[in-house]
Order: structure tokens, then sequence, then C-alpha cells
């Protein structure tokens, strides 16, 4: 309880630093978002903490989740879908009746040879891919030459339409459908082998959708898209109907920063009702026998499988269940940057920082990495700022102390890169004094 304790108040000094240093929108901006990334750290913990599975392409499964927000939220281009519509269902069904040929060959495992049934196997998935690709370029030509009557839109299919909530419940689903199919291949390999598959799956579903421009149009974005909230222009516009001054003095929330401060406070109500109830499911979930499986295959996958557990399966199920909570990480994310910018899912970001978050935590506690992920973001964020600050300060005193010394052109770009260096340092402080996190993982069984 100590140890909750001072990471708490910890916690609270720097979101309070943020506050009044900064501005209290952008301490609230940092806050939603470092929620949404705890989302994601939740489902790594899963995977690693739980599992003990080593997935270096977190990345992947978050750009997924950001991506169903726009198939889900965005409204459709109705020319667009004139053009190829009838084109993207057919490709669809082959698609659809493909994997389905590939599902029932799988099924004759005991009465052909696995040689010969995965041969087979790739004959109908080389087979399927020519039979889908000239129907499928067909049709994303139509879709990019057809004429919109928003030039924005031009080459560019759209989504669905519906409430964006769909979206996040969509962006859990699609990771984990597609974190099914990568851990049917890869979770027979060992754990190297297993982080070298991983990042470049990610990199794969990173390329395709920055390149994808009739489906997610790239490189040029997809934007605005919708919060589960009324968004800071809503809000501001409903504010400045009913007249009045709106500051909070003691909050020192000015005026024409209420609504902003207010939409974003709702945004990390709903982020927050979502993370809390994931932890205590989580929680309860590792309390249970699946959970104490899962540390007995984590611990020592040859033993559990000598007691007759399914080491694969018990593998493939936490696999999947940290991609969904990836999926709707991303998508969390995605909806409060209000902006889709496949370019912008960088490793650095998406998975280095995340398994930072998840060291300095604490592997394999929830509340652990709750903590690293919110700790680690707000450092990341204020590491800038404040290193600008004392870069500036520094520079105008070395001027009055030494005459003639000029400061570098420069300094502003530097302090940027002060951000990897203090996660180092964060990194490395965190392993030689607490090797297992801050909040490390609770020894011994747990009872229900």
């Amino acid at each position: 309880m100590s140890r909750n304790a001072v990471a708490a108040l910890l916690l609270l000094a720097l979101f309070l630093t943020a506050w009044f240093a900064l501005s209290p929108v952008t301490a609230l901006l940092y806050l939603a978002t470092a929620l949404a990334t705890a989302v994601i750290v939740l489902g790594l913990n899963i995977q690693w903490g739980y599992g003990g599975l080593f997935n270096a392409g977190v990345l992947g499964f978050v750009a997924l989740g950001g991506y169903a927000v726009v198939l889900v939220s965005i409204p459709p281009v109705p020319e667009a879908l004139d053009a190829g519509g009838s084109g993207l269902l057919s490709a669809a069904i082959k698609l659809g009746v493909t994997m389905v040929a590939i599902y029932a060959l799988a099924r004759l495992h005991a009465f052909l040879p696995n040689s010969l049934l995965r041969g087979a196997q790739i004959l109908v998935g080389i087979a399927g891919y020519i039979w889908l690709k000239g129907e499928l370029d067909l049709t994303i030509r139509a879709i990019e030459t057809a004429a919109t009557a928003d030039p924005s839109m031009r080459g560019f299919v759209g989504g669905l339409g519906l409430p964006v909530l769909l979206g996040w419940a969509v962006g859990g689903v699609l990771a984990g459908v597609i974190a099914w199919f990568i851990g049917k291949i890869t979770l027979g390999l060992r754990s190297d082998y297993l982080a070298i598959a991983t990042l470049g799956i990610a990199e794969i579903i990173r390329t395709f959708l920055k390149n994808a421009d009739w489906l997610t149009r790239g490189t040029l974005t997809v934007s605005p898209i919708d919060w589960p909230v009324p968004t800071p222009r809503d809000v501001n516009a409903l504010l400045d109907r009913g007249g009045g001054d709106y500051s909070v003095a003691w909050l020192d929330i000015a005026s024409e920063q209420a609504g902003t401060a207010l939409s974003r406070i709702m945004f990390i109500a709903v982020s927050a009702a979502i993370l809390i109830a994931l932890v205590l499911l989580l929680e309860r979930a590792l309390a249970s026998p699946w959970g104490r499986m899962m540390h007995s295959i984590r611990d020592n996958d040859t033993a559990a499988a000598a007691m007759g557990k399914d080491v694969v399966k018990r593998q493939l199920e936490v696999f999947v269940l940290g991609a969904v909570l990836m999926g709707l990480g991303g998508a969390m994310l995605t909806s409060l940057n209000t902006l889709f910018d496949p370019s912008a899912y960088l490793p650095p970001r998406y998975t280095f920082l995340i398994w930072a978050m998840l060291i300095v935590g604490g592997s394999g506690n929830n509340l652990g990495a709750v903590f690293g992920a919110i700790f680690i973001y707000l450092l990341w964020e204020m590491s800038e700022p404040i290193s600008q600050f004392l870069f500036l300060n520094g520079a105008a005193v070395l001027q009055a102390m030494f005459e003639g010394w000029e400061p570098p052109s420069d300094l502003e770009g530097r302090a940027s890169q002060m951000r990897v260096i203090v996660i180092g340092l964060a990194l490395l402080v965190t392993m030689r004094f607490a090797p297992r996190g801050v909040l490390p993982e609770r020894q011994g069984l747990r009872k229900r």
C-alpha cells in the first residue's frame, strides 16, 4: 500500500506540475492521452506479464484500432461507393471463400499428412490471391478516379458513418481477429523469433495503411474524427451562445479555455471508466484458476505441458486478448487526436515507449502497468518544455558570465531530443533500484 500511495503522489505531482507550469488545458490533454495509452500498456501486460510473450509489434495493433475508428465513424463517400462498392463486396466474398477453404483443409489433418496439407493450403491461398487481385485492382482504380462533390475526399471510399464508440469496440475486435491469425502462425516460434515476426508484421500493417490511399487516405490523413462526448469546438460554441464569463478562477482556467477544459474532462471521465473496468476484470481473471494457469505457463511452459495444459492454445488466448486492448487503446487515441495519420505510427512512440512504460511500472501488475503508462507519458511530454526552459535560461546565464560566448542556434531542437534521454534515464534508474518495476508483481498465488 505504501508503494501504491507513493506512486499515486508521484503522478499527482507530475500532473500538477504540468497544470501550473504549462496550462490546465494542456495538462488535461496529457492526462487524457495517458489514460488511452494505459489501455494499450494493459494489453501488453496481458501478453508479457501474464503469458511471457514478447510482442515487438505493438504498433501494428494500435494502428489497426485507429483505422477502425475511421472505418466506422467517418461518413461514406457516395461517389466512391457508386464506382467501386459492388467490386469491394465481390472482393470480400472471394476473400471469405478463400479463408473458408483454407480452414476446411485444416480440418482434414486426421486424413492427410501435414506436409501435403500445408502445401494444399498454400496453393489455395495463392489461387485465392490471383482470383481476388484482378477485380480488386480494377475496383481501387475506379474509386481513386471517381469525381466527388468534395475534392478533398477524392479517391477515398470513406466509412460507415456510425457512432464513434462503436468504432472503439470494432478497433478491439479488428486487432483481436488479426492477432488470432498472427498467433496461429507465430506462437509456435521461439521467443526471439516471435519478437522478430511480430515486428515484421507490424511494419507490414503500417506500410499497408500508409499506402492504401483509397482505404485510409494514406499520408493525406483523415479528419475530423468524432469524440464520444462533445468536442471542444461544440462546448465552446454552446458556451458562446449562453454568453457570460465561464472562467474558473480557482482552477486557473480562463473563460476562453473553459469549453476545451470541460470537453477534455468529459473525455477523461469516459477513458477512466473504461480503464477502471478493465483493471477490475483483469484482476478478477488473474485471481482465477485461469490466471494461475497462465502464470505457470509463463514461468515453465514445459512443466505446464507435462501437466496436460494446452500451452499454445492458452498463449493464443492471451495474445488475442492483449491485442484487443491494444486496438481499443489505439482507437481511443485516434479519436482523441481527431486525426488518423498512418505516417504518425512510428516504432519509438508505439512500441519502444509502450515497453518502457510496462518495465518502469511493473510487469505482471495491472496497477503497475497503469502507473507506468501515466508516469512515462507525462515525463515524455513534459521533458521537452522543461528542457527548453532550462537550456534557454542556462544559455542566458552563460552569456552573462562569459563575454563573447554564443549559444548554439538549435537549442529548441536539442530540447526536443531530451525526451529520449529522460526516458532512458528513467529506465536505468528503475532497473537499478527497482528491477521488477515501481509496482512489481505480487508474489504467491492469489485467491478469489
